[in-house]
């Protein structure tokens, strides 16, 4: 979650993503030169890339001014994504994610506290107890022991080999609060601080260290196993909502996306964005025939909130990528 991509790293903390996608290369992964999301905001994000569509049809005949989230959080939970699965046989695991909450697909939630109870123990927290040792207490030690078990079930996971399996782990990270140093070591840090730059970027550091333990996990028990990565958005915390600048469509659309394909020949375009990765997915290892749709960035204001309105960035960003 909110893993930045490579030119907003390079423009915001002139940090160099090749090394790291020199070691996702070095592991068999594919990636485009380009990677985007279409929205910039987890709930709509997710709702597009899990449904593999946009999400114009809720937004066409809505109430402009409605603040209601569920309708985009109920696609989520009964996403196409889980539904093929399911239809294909497949046993289906979510780990250390709120997605699939409500739907009738999913086997097993593991280490899923439900990010709406988060968000909401967030608010509580940061709003009564402003101070570091309930903070450390209530939400920074929640939020830990969800991304430990979230790792160790990655780390430790054993097929049982009766069916076949598809795990969709979500890892808030390195979206805060930021509870790692750039080497894994627990740190606290103040939870107050609306711009924590400096701390957003060493756990990025860690989530980029993080990955390649797990992966190596993954490949050493089961190479024969499809690892698809993907950020949901990009980073936020220096966006000015009110005031959008060039720099900002950046921010919130460039993420990372990268695919280990085994015993496939994988041609990904250029600049990818996330309404297709699945349909990629599919059509590689399923032989389905979806189209590959344009690729469209999608910004709404969320300062107001107003989720269904939602204005296309796409030339503008195209301009700037």
């Amino acid at each position: 979650d909110e893993f930045a991509g490579e030119k907003t790293l390079k423009m915001d903390f002139n940090y160099d993503l090749a090394p790291f996608n020199k070691e996702l290369e070095k592991r068999d992964f594919f990636m485009p030169d380009v990677s985007l999301a279409n929205y910039p905001h987890s709930f709509l994000s997710f709702a597009s890339t899990l449904n593999m569509s946009y999400l114009d049809s809720f937004v066409e005949d809505a109430d402009p001014n409605s603040k209601d989230m569920r309708l985009f959080i109920r696609f989520s939970d009964q996403n196409k994504v889980f539904r093929t699965f399911d239809s294909y046989g497949y046993k289906i695991t979510a780990v250390g994610s709120s997605v699939g909450y409500t739907g009738s697909n999913v086997d097993e939630y593991l280490c899923t506290y439900s990010d709406r109870i988060f968000e909401l123990r967030k608010n509580l927290v940061l709003t009564y107890l402003p101070v570091t040792i309930f903070n450390e207490q209530l939400l920074s030690k929640f939020h830990r022991d969800k991304l430990e078990c979230s790792f160790s079930y990655i780390e430790n996971y054993e097929s049982d080999g009766k069916r076949p399996h598809f795990v969709h782990t979500h890892f808030l990270f390195p979206h805060g609060p930021f509870i790692y140093d750039s080497e894994g070591n627990n740190i606290e840090r103040d939870p107050n601080l609306k711009v924590d730059k400096e701390g957003y970027f060493d756990q990025l550091k860690f989530a980029e260290k993080k990955s390649l333990e797990l992966i190596d996990s993954i490949q050493k028990r089961s190479p024969e196993s499809v690892i698809i990565i993907y950020s949901d958005h990009g980073y936020r915390q220096e966006i000015d909502q009110a005031n959008l600048t060039d720099e900002d469509l950046i921010r919130g659309f460039n993420v990372i996306s990268a695919v280990y394909f085994p015993g496939k020949d994988t041609d990904l375009p250029e600049k990818l964005s996330l309404v297709n990765l699945y349909r990629i997915f599919f059509n590689t290892y399923f032989d389905t025939d979806y189209e590959i749709l344009e690729d469209r960035q999608i910004w709404y204001n969320n300062i107001i909130p107003t989720p269904y309105v939602h204005i296309d960035v796409t030339d503008k960003l195209n301009s700037l990528i």
